[in-house]
Order: C-alpha cells, then sequence, then structure tokens
C-alpha cells in the first residue's frame, strides 16, 4: 500500500489516519485482521483523547504501519506475486481495483464442522471410517495418538494410547484400511463369527470410532485440492447432501466476493457467516462462531515488470559471502538421537514405530517439566527447559568481533563494512565450513538509497525452496507451476531416493499455512489426510530407521529405497507438533546448516552495528532495550500527548536511535516512526 509519512503534529496525523480508514480497501483490511477492533473505529473517532480512544488508536496505527512497511503476506495487508528476471528492473504495482484476491473458509471452522458431523448418528452412519494413521504395533500392542480437547476448551491435545490386539479387532482394522462404514465392519463381523449378535458388534465398532481406533474420512485434506473443495467432495460421496449444498453456497458466496474485489464490508461478508452458522447448527454444534477466525484471505498484487538481474545476482554474493564465514552446526535433538539410538541398536535397521515410542523405544526430544508426566506425547507440546547458562567458544573470530564493535562503538559507527580481508579472516577450517542444501530459498529486501540497489537478505536456506510458496499454490497458477518445477529438480538430484512429503494436521488452524496441493509423488501421512492415491502413501508401519555415521537413514520396506522427507510448508514443526512430526521435520533437515551472520557470543550486546557486504545488508543494527529504559515511554504513552513525545525523544537521544526503527520479537516485527506523534 506504500510507505506512509505521516506528519509530526498529532492532528494532521489523525486526519490521515481518517483518511486512510475511509479507503475501502484499507477498512476491509482492519477488518479481516481483527473485526472487533473494525467495529471500535466509531467510538475512536468519537473520543480519540480518552483511555479507550488511545488505545484504539494505537492499534489502527500498529496495523498501518504494518501494512506500510512488511510485505509478509497477512491478509489483504501484503501479497505474493510472481515476476521474471530480466537485465533491467521495470517494476509497476497496478491498482488496487487490478489485484487478485482469494477467500477461504478458515481451516479451524472446517475442522469443527467435520467433528460435529461425525458426531452426529445419522451423519457418522453415512461416513467411511479408517484406522488412524498413527496406529501402530509396537512390543506386542496397537499404540496410536488420540485427540482430546485441550484443557481450556480450544485446540487439541494429543496422548499416546495403548490396547492390546485381538482377532476381531485386526480382521476390523484391515477391512477398514480402503475405508468403510460402521454398518459395513459390524455385519462383517457377524458374518465371520455367527456367534456375535449384531447389537454386540454394533457396540464394538462404535467403540473403535469413539476412541478414534477409526476415524471418519472427513476433514480438512493437508494436501489436494482447496480444503472446501475437498470436503465437499466426502460430504456427497456419503451422500451427506444438506451439509455439503451448505458449503456449495459458502463457496459461491466467497467467490462472488472476491469476483468484486478488495473494499468487501462487513455487511458483504454477514450471508457467508450466516450460512456457516446454520450448517454448524445443523450438525449439532451450537457455538457462536468467532468473527476473527472465519475468513483466510491471501492477495495476488497486480505486479508488472521484472526483477533486475542485478538483484539476484547480489543475493548470490551474499549468500556465498555467508557460506564461506559460516559454521557447521548439529541439531542437538538429532545428535541425542544418533546415540541413543547407536547405544541400543548399533548399525541396526528397525522399525521407526518402535524408536520413536516413548516407552518401548528412545523416543525424540522428548518433553521435560511437570507436565510431562503421564503422558508420553505430553499433549503434543514439547517443553523447553529452563534457561541455563551456556559455555561458548572464543577464539580467532570472537576476538575480531569483539574489535570490530569495538570500534564502531568508539566511532559512533552503526555500519560495518566486511572486505575480502575480512571474509577470509572468518573463515573456518574447511571441516567446519556450513554444507548447503541441493535446494535453496531467500528472502530479500530490495530497495535504493540515493538511487543505488541495496539489498537486506532476512535469510537463506533449505531445503527446499517450495517451503515458502506452498500455501499460495491454490492461489497463483505460475506459483504452483514454479514449485513444481523446483520440486522436480531438486528430486532428479537423488534419483536413488524417494521423496515423500510430509501430511499432518494436528489442528484445524494449522492448515491455513500447512494445506497445500500435491507436490510429490510419494506421502508420508501421519494424523492428516494426503492427497496422493494410496498406493503412494507411506504409513509409519512402513518405515525403518537406521544410523550410518552422522546421518539418519529412513527406509520403505515396500519400495525398498530410502525414503527422504519433505515439508513444504513454513510451519514451525520443531516447537509445536507431536514427536513424530517433528522427527520427520528434523530429518529434512539433517547435514546442512543455515545462513546468516552471527555475533556469536556478543548478541546480547546493547548495541550492535549492521553489517554490510557490498550492496547487500546481512544484518541490521540492533538496540536492545532493558525494562528500565522502557519504563517513562510506556508511562507517557498510557498519558498521551506531550509526555509520550518528551518520553520518545528523551530515549532517542540517551541511545543515538534513529528515526525509523523497527521492534521485533522473533520474526514478528513492528515499524514505528519515532517522530509520528500518534
Amino acid at each position: 500500500m506504500g510507505a506512509l509519512a505521516w506528519p509530526a503534529d498529532r492532528a494532521s496525523g489523525r486526519a490521515a489516519l481518517v483518511a486512510l480508514l475511509e479507503r475501502p480497501e484499507v477498512s476491509e483490511a482492519i477488518f479481516l485482521a481483527s473485526p472487533s477492533l473494525h467495529a471500535e473505529v466509531a467510538a475512536w473517532r468519537a473520543r480519540p483523547d480518552d483511555e479507550r480512544g488511545r488505545g484504539i488508536e494505537r492499534a489502527l496505527v500498529k496495523y498501518v504501519a504494518r501494512m506500510a512497511a512488511r510485505a509478509t503476506p497477512f491478509g489483504t495487508f501484503a501479497g505474493v506475486a510472481v515476476v521474471p528476471v530480466e537485465r533491467q528492473e521495470r517494476l509497476e504495482v497496478g491498482a488496487a481495483a487490478a489485484h487478485r484476491r482469494r477467500t477461504r473458509v478458515d481451516n479451524d471452522v472446517l475442522f469443527a464442522l467435520a467433528a460435529a458431523l461425525a458426531r452426529q448418528p445419522e451423519a457418522r452412519a453415512r461416513l467411511a471410517f479408517a484406522p488412524n494413521s498413527s496406529l501402530t504395533r509396537v512390543a506386542g500392542r496397537l499404540r496410536y495418538a488420540e485427540a482430546r480437547p485441550g484443557a481450556d476448551g480450544r485446540g487439541l491435545s494429543y496422548h499416546l494410547v495403548a490396547v492390546e490386539p485381538t482377532s476381531y479387532l485386526d480382521a476390523t482394522l484391515a477391512r477398514a484400511r480402503g475405508g468403510a462404514t460402521l454398518d459395513a465392519l459390524a455385519a462383517a463381523l457377524c458374518e465371520d463369527d455367527p456367534e456375535i449378535a449384531r447389537d454386540e458388534a454394533d457396540g464394538f465398532v462404535a467403540e473403535l470410532a469413539e476412541t478414534q481406533l477409526l476415524v471418519p474420512a472427513l476433514g480438512v485434506a493437508v494436501t489436494g485440492p482447496e480444503p472446501i473443495d475437498g470436503m465437499i467432495a466426502q460430504l456427497e460421496a456419503a451422500g451427506l447432501a444438506a451439509p455439503a449444498a451448505a458449503l456449495v453456497a459458502v463457496r459461491a458466496q466467497l467467490a462472488a466476493i472476491d469476483a468484486r474485489g478488495l473494499g468487501a464490508t462487513p455487511e458483504g461478508y454477514a450471508p457467508v457467516v450466516e450460512t456457516l452458522q446454520a450448517a454448524m447448527a445443523a450438525a449439532g454444534d451450537a457455538r457462536t462462531l468467532d468473527a476473527a477466525r472465519l475468513f483466510q484471505v491471501d492477495l495476488a498484487p497486480a505486479l508488472r515488470g521484472a526483477v533486475g538481474r542485478d538483484v539476484v545476482v547480489e543475493a548470490e554474493r551474499a549468500i556465498e559471502a555467508l557460506r564461506r564465514i559460516g559454521r557447521r552446526g548439529e541439531d542437538p535433538g538429532l545428535v541425542e538421537f544418533r546415540r541413543a539410538f547407536t547405544a541400543r541398536w548399533e548399525d541396526a535397521m528397525v522399525p521407526l514405530a518402535e524408536v520413536l515410542d516413548e516407552e518401548a523405544g528412545i523416543g525424540f526430544e522428548a518433553a521435560s517439566g511437570p507436565g510431562s508426566e503421564g503422558s508420553p506425547l505430553l499433549a503434543g507440546l514439547p517443553f523447553p527447559p529452563g534457561r541455563a547458562d551456556r559455555q561458548v567458544s572464543w577464539g580467532a573470530r570472537e576476538r575480531w568481533l569483539l574489535a570490530r564493535l569495538g570500534r564502531a562503538v568508539a566511532e559512533g559507527a552503526d555500519e560495518i563494512t566486511l572486505s575480502d580481508d575480512d571474509l577470509r579472516a572468518l573463515a573456518p577450517e574447511a571441516a567446519q565450513e556450513p554444507r548447503l542444501p541441493d535446494a535453496i530459498a531467500a528472502m530479500v529486501r530490495v530497495g535504493r538509497r540515493d538511487g543505488q540497489l541495496e539489498l537486506l537478505l532476512e535469510s537463506a536456506g533449505g531445503p527446499s525452496g517450495a517451503r515458502l510458496l506452498g500455501r499460495f499454490c491454490h492461489l497463483d497458477a505460475d506459483i504452483a507451476a514454479l514449485v513444481r518445477d523446483h520440486v522436480a529438480a531438486e528430486e532428479a538430484l537423488r534419483p536413488d531416493a524417494v521423496f515423500a512429503e510430509v501430511v499432518h494436521l494436528a489442528e484445524g488452524r494449522n492448515g491455513n499455512i500447512l494445506c497445500r496441493p500435491v507436490l510429490r509423488a510419494h506421502e508420508i501421512v501421519y494424523l492428516g489426510q494426503g492427497g496422493a492415491a494410496a498406493a503412494r502413501q507411506l504409513g509409519l508401519d512402513d518405515l525403518l530407521v537406521s544410523v550410518r555415521g552422522d546421518r539418519v537413514i529412513l527406509w520403505s520396506r515396500r519400495l525398498d529405497r530410502e525414503v527422504v522427507p519433505r515439508l513444504s510448508s513454513a510451519h514451525n514443526a520443531r516447537n509445536l507438533g507431536l514427536g513424530v512430526y517433528r522427527f520427520l521435520v528434523a530429518v529434512q533437515g539433517q547435514g546442512v546448516d543455515g545462513l546468516g551472520w552471527s555475533w556469536g557470543p556478543l548478541a546480547d550486546a546493547p548495541f550492535l552495528p549492521r553489517v554490510r557486504r557490498g550492496r547487500v545488508v546481512l544484518e541490521r543494527a540492533r538496540w536492545r532495550l532493558d525494562a528500565d529504559e522502557l519504563a517513562a515511554p510506556a508511562e507517557g504513552a498510557e498519558a498521551g500527548g506531550d509526555a509520550a513525545v518528551a518520553a520518545v525523544q528523551a530515549l532517542r537521544d540517551a541511545r543515538r536511535l534513529p528515526r525509523h526503527v523497527v521492534l521485533a520479537d522473533a520474526d514478528n516485527e513492528l515499524w514505528v516512526d519515532l517522530d509520528d506523534a500518534l
């Protein structure tokens, strides 16, 4: 939406904010991001200077700053488009009316609707059921992950459940492998053993469904067509005409909103909300849907022209510089896994389910803390240990960093530039050089300073380069084609191995970033629905694991080939996933190292200068502010008026802060103009 430059004067700043909010596309962007904040705009305009008004104003300013200064796709704040690389840059952003959008039902809603229908007796009788994809046989028992409502009533937790196998259970699970109704499974039991009464058979298979040994073939598909399209097809196949018709109506309503372009009003979304609410009620779920969690919108801006080849050249040079000065690292989880595996099984090839079992095997990154008691899967979440002092090495590299930092502070410089000599001084021994993945993606911000090209290299790494774009394949056919070409090129480098997409969806909301088309011929399915043909889906019971030196090797019994797991999504699996999922994603990244500038043991310094290599900024300047320094600005913000401005300016003077800064919390960033009175 373009950069903003609000005058310092509060009145004119508010006038500019009002003018922005009156633009339909800006108003809709706020509504989609926060319906409750959108509803408060009128109260702010009526009384902007009281306590409530100031709070609303601060929130509005944050959202507008997000629109203006951060390109990461988020609703209609920012989007994604494909342009070619040519000799000269010639980019032009078209008018807002030319942008394309894709509005989808939040996957959490589809997830909840599927769960409600599966509980409804009439619908349940029509649905096909299949064995839980986490089901494995370990140490003579059947084990699987059972989903339970979270302690706060929202979300799900997962618990490891073990049951004793019986001939009836084994036979029923085998019959259900390709999908079968509960009625058909009960009838088969009676046919096999005439002594089993029909009501006993019905109760038996109902219990299997209730305990999730059998799960319905209804829900959000992780790979395949758009989630709503896939769910409509599932409902129609089961003969559930009413909920299928409701979703068809929702799909048409959203398509109509998209066809009108940006600037839809809350009233324009009301019919969709009513249809979804009615569908949920008809399924037996009477909850009021949360307006803030109903829709997901992706934006494809009308971007014309091309990126200059010099951008690619400079980015490649920066990546090469980081490769030269980087250090080899090891995933501590995999290091411990290799140690424990070798101590127990040496070089044997062992069923993956047995190895990862928390009771019979060694698990992976076992959770720590009091919450781990009594639940080997720890509700699906790892509890990080308390932060402890860590030992760091101190050598020539660290001495160089300290000297350059000290010189920058002494000279009042906010930037250091790396020369060829600096790269040689920072280069590690050959044995410690970082290992690059076969397929890589880079995030680069492109700008100009005094008419000259300048880049900020935000990140570079893999595998693969498809991680950042997988979820946008449904938005744009060009993106989908590029991702498929990239994936095919990566796989061609290892023709001996089977590349398998990891299919996992523990909670519906995660589907908003996890759902993607079928990108690879094979899939590893674990607590999720995959779109690949059944013959190309690999279950846990098919996978073996071994350790060879510093490599963890997955192997398919059926295919008799090595399996290379891949997750073509930016989902942060390491901190939020179940153990099996975290393990598969960890194996994806083994043998490669991330690329990025590191200050090492100096990373917590109060000030760190910008680091540049040629025309590329490798690391931005950084100021670390403690709570005492922020106390006065916080008090000023609460008081409002001149007190806030004075407190911020005093902090700027004391810490030599520039006018424009970014407040960073991990990868969440907010651009701030410290001269802006709002």
